[in-house]
């Protein structure tokens, strides 16, 4: 298991005009854990990682009204915290106001990766944010072959363009979505081990992934 998902109605919506703090306590692995703030368009709004152990990160934010995504990731699998893993220690993260309230926390046993997505200012429904396709990627961590999974209007260009954590190119592809269900294949097997950027652009958007190759 090494990814956590939940359902849910009512997206979460967080007032406009406040900061609000991502706070991140890395276990006895810190170097394990980084995460990922991402604007609507899929753009990286802020990272965080080369994470020390066992550290408390507080990170405040002021964010413009919007949607947002927040993206947690352990290259270990198993999470901030893991029974069967008692030598990890502990950890955790979650989302606080200006009084330390928490206004969120993420499951510490959630694998791989947890998102978070949810809104600032005026939006009430999750099918009040407008999402243009919905992008789907697996195994992450990956070893060889990355699968991508997009489901959109069909009939649109989509390129994929792969960088690794200099921000240095290494991979692009592109093809044509002809109906609205679209899925390929990238051969990662051939690159080197360590943190890349996988930007999916179909027709006028673009959402940006994080992929940890081993």
């Amino acid at each position: 298991n090494n990814s956590y998902t939940t359902s849910f109605g009512d997206i979460h919506v967080y007032a406009d005009g406040q900061i609000l703090t991502v706070q991140l306590k890395t276990n006895n692995y810190g170097h394990q854990s980084s995460y990922i703030l991402y604007k609507d368009d899929g753009t990286v709004y802020y990272e965080r990682d080369n994470c020390d152990n066992n550290t408390l990160y507080n990170d405040p934010f002021y964010l413009n009204p919007g949607c947002y995504k927040l993206q947690i990731f352990d290259s270990g699998n198993d999470g901030l915290e893991f029974w069967a893993n008692p030598g990890q220690g502990e950890g955790y993260f979650r989302i606080l106001n200006a009084d330390s309230d928490i206004l969120y926390s993420f499951e510490p046993d959630f694998g791989g990766y947890a998102i978070h997505e949810f809104g600032i200012g005026n939006i009430t429904k999750i099918d009040e944010i407008a999402h243009p396709f919905i992008l789907s990627v697996y195994p992450n961590p990956v070893s060889d072959h990355l699968q991508i999974n997009i489901r959109g209007t069909g009939n649109t260009k989509v390129t994929a363009r792969l960088s690794n954590s200099a921000m240095k190119q290494v991979m692009e592809k592109e093809w044509t979505a002809n109906k609205k269900e679209f899925s390929t294949v990238l051969d990662m097997k051939d690159l080197p081990s360590g943190v890349y950027f996988l930007q999916i652009t179909y027709g006028d958007h673009s959402k940006t992934e994080k992929i940890i190759k081993f």
